[in-house]
């Protein structure tokens, strides 16, 4: 197993088909069954990798793929349903009222069409607010968000139903996507050319946002109307490893890094291409087999905002996470943070738009897309 995960890590499709052929003994473990899919892929075969993915899912013992129970799922607004092609947005939800409206607008700009909620048991309003929403459809569940591989068996049971057609996103609500002049061309042009290209999944990562003078010192009275322009920095000092599933790499650093010497994976595939039998896997850190676009985006991620220890506090106390994320959570709220007035870090960058992020060389895309 370890000169498997050392022949993927170095791109090494040869090992790994030598070793699979010389142990089929291990052909039911884990590890064997991910790099079997592993170099499908690598092969270009990926019709192949889901034809495994699918035999030996149950091997993966993945919570993500476990089928919605029987009324886990409620519908609470009278809108009607479509398959129709479009562009939708999934995303899981508990108390983020405060949130919401800027969340919304930033999608409803980039050119989201339809939105689809699941609210995992909210006081604070945000449901009603959903509720109000013309283009947002709102369901909701009792059921520990531990449970719902962190809202994955949800998502995934509300694509594999409703995002048959076009395209379908994930993000969280603290979440916003940016791609290769995204301001300008939104995802109908990243959606065209993914069409065009044969392309399937999304590849991104988290960027932690900040204020200057740390994450808990934004402007007064921003956050209600944009989270970029109060937390308008970040950390670019991010390494990056190959991996078994898709996207097949993993990223790390950051602001996490920066401020709490966190090695998190911080990767995400925050848009999947319709009707290809695509599973979001670990809050979309992964998916199941997909051809992967050439197109590399970022998901600004304001989490480390100045609610961001009452937020934890809030999470902690609901213990509605799994338990290695409610142990991050008390790392955060109980160990060292550098909390210096003035961030030295060379690598420290200012977000103005998404042209900030490909001279960073945080994002990217080929000639081809960009002309």
């Amino acid at each position: 197993r370890l000169r498997l995960r050392r022949a993927v890590h170095s791109g090494s499709w040869q090992t790994v088909e030598t070793i699979l052929q010389n142990h089929p003994e291990f052909s039911e473990n884990p590890v064997f069954v991910a790099a079997s899919t592993w170099l499908a892929t690598a092969l270009g075969d990926i019709s192949r990798a889901r034809t495994v993915f699918r035999i030996k899912s149950h091997l993966l013992v993945n919570k993500a793929l476990r089928p919605c129970r029987v009324g886990e799922l409620i519908k609470l607004d009278d809108k009607h349903l479509t398959t129709q092609s479009s562009i939708r947005l999934f995303t899981t939800v508990r108390d983020e009222a405060g949130r919401i409206p800027w969340f919304l607008e930033f999608y409803r700009a980039l050119g989201v069409s339809r939105f689809f909620f699941v609210d995992n048991g909210s006081t604070d309003g945000t449901r009603e607010l959903l509720l109000s929403q013309p283009d947002v459809h709102v369901f909701y569940t009792d059921t520990k968000y531990s449970e719902g591989a962190s809202g994955m068996v949800w998502v995934n049971t509300l694509v594999n139903k409703f995002g048959r057609k076009g395209w379908n996103l994930y993000a969280d609500v603290d979440e916003a996507l940016v791609f290769p002049n995204s301001e300008r061309d939104g995802l109908d042009y990243l959606t065209r050319y993914m069409e065009k290209q044969g392309q399937e999944a999304l590849p991104a990562f988290m960027l932690d946002m900040h204020a200057r003078r740390g994450f808990a010192h934004s402007k007064s009275g921003l956050v209600e109307r944009d989270f970029v322009e109060a937390y308008p920095f970040f950390c670019a000092d991010f390494r990056v490893e190959a991996t078994f599933t898709a996207p097949h790499y993993e990223v790390r650093g950051g602001g996490r890094a920066h401020f709490f010497q966190d090695r998190t994976v911080q990767t995400k595939t925050p848009m999947i291409k319709g009707g290809r039998g695509i599973h979001f896997l670990g809050s979309s850190h992964t998916t199941s087999p997909a051809v992967i676009s050439d197109v590399a985006a970022a998901l600004l991620h304001f989490r480390m905002t100045d609610q961001f220890f009452e937020e934890l506090k809030h999470d902690i106390s609901h213990s509605h996470r799994a338990w290695h994320c409610d142990l991050r959570q008390v790392g955060y709220l109980t160990g060292e943070v550098n909390r210096s007035e003035e961030i030295g870090n060379p690598r420290i960058g200012f977000y103005e738009n998404s042209d900030s992020l490909l001279r960073a060389g945080l994002i990217s895309a080929p000639e081809r897309y960009l002309d």
